[in-house]
């Protein structure tokens, strides 16, 4: 897959252009990742992903962030997807390495892993926002990584793929997971609002409890698995 570079349209020397925010307005592509000259002083550069854009970016080796300077070294990279918006990492039928680092991802439209193995499609991020009613973000065949997750609406398919969703702040939405593998280090505040689905055949494991106690406390919770 190739690489998309920004630049402006009347350039006709093709310059590369340093910028903290990539504004992507009615778009439709796919793409290995995108490239700028370099941030314009902002740590990393934000990929603002408008409503009625849906892009896929397939990833790359290990590391890989989704977005490189004009040396092709890695830029720290932020997702914002917008109500109506979709960004995809991944593509069905690739069999490259799909993987992908980000530093924040906040979803109020539509974020997707559609992957090719737990091992050769691994998303990570450090920040992973779940916030608005029709929110939607879909694992499937693949490994993510977050190091803290938040779900205050919308919902999270984690689907034949393993999940580590870090420390969750729980308070609204739904998280369906069948079958799959998701570990959560712990939550943050004092409730738990999200609605938690637990299909056959899957685990869901929280914090140190082993698989015996975790049973239990779903049971009592009156949570299936």
């Amino acid at each position: 897959q190739h690489i998309i570079q920004v630049v402006r349209t009347d350039d006709t020397e093709h310059a590369l252009l340093a910028a903290d925010t990539v504004a992507i307005n009615d778009s439709f592509f796919t793409a290995k990742g995108l490239q700028i000259k370099e941030t314009a002083g902002a740590d990393a550069v934000t990929l603002d992903i408008k409503g009625g854009s849906k892009i896929t970016l397939t990833g790359g080796e290990a590391a890989f962030t989704g977005v490189i300077d004009a040396e092709g070294g890695n830029v720290a990279t932020n997702a914002n997807i917008a109500d109506g918006g979709t960004l995809t990492v991944g593509l069905v039928g690739n069999d490259e390495a799909q993987n992908m680092t980000l530093n924040e991802v906040t979803v109020s439209g539509t974020f997707r892993v559609d992957g090719n193995g737990l091992d050769s499609t691994q998303v990570k991020a450090n920040e992973l926002e779940v916030n608005n009613t029709g929110a939607a973000v879909a694992v499937n065949n693949a490994t993510l990584t977050a190091a803290n997750t938040s779900i205050s609406n919308g919902q999270m398919d984690i689907i034949n793929s393993v999940a580590h969703l870090g420390t969750m702040a729980a308070t609204g939405g739904t998280l369906f997971v069948d079958p799959a593998y998701v570990s959560i280090d712990g939550f943050t505040g004092e409730t738990f609002g999200t609605q938690l689905l637990v299909g056959e055949g899957s685990v869901v494991k929280i914090g140190g409890t082993t698989d015996d106690d975790l049973r239990a406390a779903m049971a009592e919770s009156g949570i299936t698995a």
